[in-house]
């Protein structure tokens, strides 16, 4: 099946990576019939927000599946919106993404983040919001309640169990279900047996879309994960590619 990846990175983080640099995205993409992949610049998230697009804006490339999502920090929230407005025109360009509230230091409903999206949301593009943890889940909650005409997308789909963070996971599929706009991103570095059909079954299958956390995992790790869940054979088809496809027009 082709595959829309909503959730990956370009560059080099601080630990690390076997497989940065544009080539070796194309590798993965095409290895594991990756069609099209959303990414993020892991420098703009954890060093230098401007530079990092600026370096993502360089390497997209609609025609080989290369598309971005504009960083934003809500220490700097006037500095973001100027990216907001220097990127988000430009259809190589998703969404708003990966919001962090990990690394910026920063809940997801805090005033500079609010402030930030206001900004975004006459763009009409989608948000990706890192959620880890119940404190990001009820925090992206408030935002979607708020900004109800926006597509929001629960980055790792609150988290794992295994991971400390409880059953945040839980939170995030019952409030994909409440919420029109809210919409599930399921990468994750620990499976938990039953976790993606209970998001079918609760959620919907069609507020669900693939994400890999390419390049700080390789796809086969979450590919595995859809291809055995017990979910059908045309539930997979939209999570892999039909629903993002969808949400992103591509």
């Amino acid at each position: 099946m082709p595959i829309i990846d909503v959730h990956a990175h370009y560059g080099e983080w601080f630990f690390p990576i076997y497989k940065s640099g544009r080539k070796n995205i194309k590798e993965l993409m095409k290895h594991h019939d990756v069609e099209a992949v959303i990414l993020s610049s892991s420098k703009a998230i954890t060093y230098d927000m401007v530079e990092g697009n600026r370096d993502l804006s360089r390497i997209l490339e609609p025609s080989e599946g290369l598309y971005g999502y504009v960083y934003v920090n809500p220490n700097y929230p006037e500095l973001s919106k100027a990216e907001v407005n220097k990127y988000l025109d430009d259809p190589f360009f998703k969404g708003i993404g990966e919001i962090h509230p990990d690394y910026s230091g920063i809940p997801v409903n805090s005033e500079n983040n609010i402030s930030i999206i206001s900004e975004a949301a006459g763009y009409g593009k989608p948000f990706l919001i890192h959620t880890y943890s119940l404190e990001n889940v009820n925090g992206l909650v408030e935002i979607a309640k708020k900004f109800s005409g926006n597509i929001f997308i629960a980055g790792h789909m609150g988290g794992t169990t295994g991971s400390g963070t409880g059953l945040s996971w839980k939170k995030a599929i019952d409030a994909a279900k409440e919420y029109s706009n809210l919409y599930l991103e399921i990468c994750i570095t620990l499976f938990e047996k039953g976790k993606l059909e209970e998001a079918v079954d609760k959620a919907g299958v069609d507020k669900i879309m693939f994400g890999s956390d390419l390049t700080l995992l390789n796809p086969a790790h979450m590919i595995g994960m859809v291809l055995e869940a017990e979910i059908s054979k045309n539930d997979k088809y939209k999570i892999f590619c039909l629903n993002a496809k969808r949400v992103f027009s591509i």
